[in-house]
């Protein structure tokens, strides 16, 4: 799988790609962690899907389960 991010004026992006090789991944969420990023609406979709944004007690932390589709998605955090 591939990931990576990009920040913009509205927020953070994190693209996950899809599984790649024959073998099956055994797991069927993604727990995401971002640290040094404070979002400013506390909104987060999931492939155009509003979902729940985690509250952390650590300061600069945002963190969310999303489940795994194998196909890959976009998280936009705002």
């Amino acid at each position: 799988m591939d990931f990576h991010c990009e920040v913009s004026a509205e927020g953070l992006r994190i693209v996950l790609g899809k599984q790649q090789g024959s073998y099956p991944a055994w797991w069927r969420q993604i727990e995401v962690q971002v640290y040094g990023w404070q979002p400013r609406e506390h909104t987060a979709t999931l492939d155009g899907k509003n979902i729940e944004l985690g509250v952390s007690s650590v300061p600069d932390n945002v963190s969310l389960t999303i489940p795994d589709n194998e196909r890959g998605a976009w998280l936009e955090l705002k």
